[in-house]
């Protein structure tokens, strides 16, 4: 939506940071995910303004990354239940992200449509927002829930059953996560080198999604005193939002032509409606194209020497 996502607040220079068991700088991390997730959450479920719901989804998404990167310092059957949740929470709060995204970046688009589409566009955009407002409410219901809310209590326990005493948790923090920064970089650079030009959407979702897991694994440890990566995340970080704009067009591209169905019961303004989905289309076809430019200029950015040897691959 045009919203950064704010950087974990840091010490710089933590020289302790760097000298403390990996697991347990990896659970006072996710302590303090799950803490602002919870503080976001209880205006969320009293249904108070929008900018909790993206803290929350801030939130979310840093405490699923967090838990994805450093799954196997749990027992396995608590890091399974942590990603379920986590997961399902995302995907319950992605759909309505979905729907937030449609309504900020459709309403611009209809002003360049010609006139004899305007009403029609007007009415399209009155029903995604009855939709927005119906997936809102289920939302809503679903974090109210006992099964859910009993879930969600579950967390704290699961989260700190993490193993502390062997293994990579018992490593100095400034050891092990350097190591797991170069392997998450890796992954980045395979889907980069093996991307094809024309930046396919599965590809370059999957891409984005790999730059986001870097770029999030690296601000989550910028206290350590030798992790200087800055240089290269700030590529990495636009490579991100070069490439979410490029999923977020196509994704537009393809939610207006599903939508077309709606065109079949709007009775006489069926044809007029359907004009107007396919002129949005169009419009987001072409910001698409011009987003894949973008894409492609920041990748080759990315695609540097020094880069790749910042973070470690």
């Amino acid at each position: 939506l045009g919203i950064e996502d704010p950087a974990p607040e840091a010490d710089a220079g933590d020289v302790q940071a760097a000298e403390r068991p990996l697991a347990l700088s990896v659970l006072r991390a996710a302590q303090r995910h799950l803490a602002t997730l919870r503080d976001a959450e209880a205006p969320v479920r009293g249904d108070v303004g929008a900018d909790h719901l993206h803290r929350m989804r801030v939130a979310l998404r840093r405490l699923r990354s967090l838990v994805r990167a450093f799954r196997d310092l749990w027992p396995a059957d608590a890091a399974e239940r942590l990603k379920s949740h986590l997961r399902d929470t995302g995907r319950r709060l992605g759909a309505l992200r979905d729907l937030d995204v449609a309504l900020e970046i459709l309403p611009p688009s209809a002003p360049a449509l010609p006139a004899a589409l305007q009403v029609p566009a007007q009415r399209l955009l009155g029903w995604v927002r009855t939709r927005r407002d119906a997936m809102h409410a289920e939302v809503l219901e679903w974090l109210r829930s006992p099964a859910r809310l009993a879930a969600a209590a579950n967390v704290d326990g699961d989260l700190a059953s993490i193993v502390t005493t062997d293994g990579d948790g018992a490593l100095p923090t400034g050891v092990a996560v350097p190591a797991r920064l170069a392997k998450a970089a890796a992954q980045l650079k395979k889907r980069a080198l093996g991307i094809a030009e024309e930046l396919p959407i599965e590809p370059a979702h999957e891409l984005r999604i790999a730059a986001k897991r870097v770029r999030y694994l690296a601000e989550e440890f910028a206290e350590l005193p030798k992790l200087d990566v800055g240089k290269a995340i700030r590529v990495v970080t636009r490579v991100q939002q070069r490439f979410g704009s490029l999923c977020d067009h196509e994704v537009a591209v393809e939610r207006l032509l599903g939508w077309l169905h709606i065109a079949t019961g709007d009775g006489e303004h069926g044809a007029s409606t359907a004009a107007a989905l396919g002129a949005l289309a169009m419009q987001h076809e072409a910001e698409a194209q011009r987003a894949r430019r973008r894409a492609r200029k920041v990748l080759g950015r990315l695609d540097r020497k020094a880069v790749w040897q910042q973070l470690g691959c």
